[in-house]
């Protein structure tokens, strides 16, 4: 086994791997096979292929995953958990000991 050193990450390589200049790294994992996936921006399996109900790679069987554009804490749509406003102030009082006022029914 002949590990060569990319020049570009500065580190030793198994032979199989590659340096994607799309991604700007090595592949890892057997870089064999491995082809870019310019929604993910990431290199995947060749036998992958993107999913756009889910926004991931992976193998063609049915997508368990949905994408969705509706809050889980508010059921507000147009934002996620993340940016929830309420989910802010529910962690907020979490870490202060405060209770939350409820703003709804």
């Amino acid at each position: 086994l002949a590990y060569w050193m990319c020049k570009v990450c500065n580190q030793w390589r198994h032979p199989t791997n590659f340096h994607c200049p799309l991604c700007n790294t090595c592949v890892n994992k057997g870089g064999v096979g491995h082809v870019h996936c310019s929604h993910c921006n990431k290199c995947v399996k060749k036998t992958y292929s993107h999913c756009f109900n889910c926004g991931k790679c992976h193998p063609a069987e049915p997508c368990q995953g949905k994408r969705s554009k509706t809050c889980d804490i508010c059921q507000q749509p147009d934002h996620t958990r993340c940016a929830c406003p309420q989910f802010r102030k529910l962690v907020l009082s979490a870490i202060a000991g405060f209770p939350v006022k409820s703003s709804g029914p």
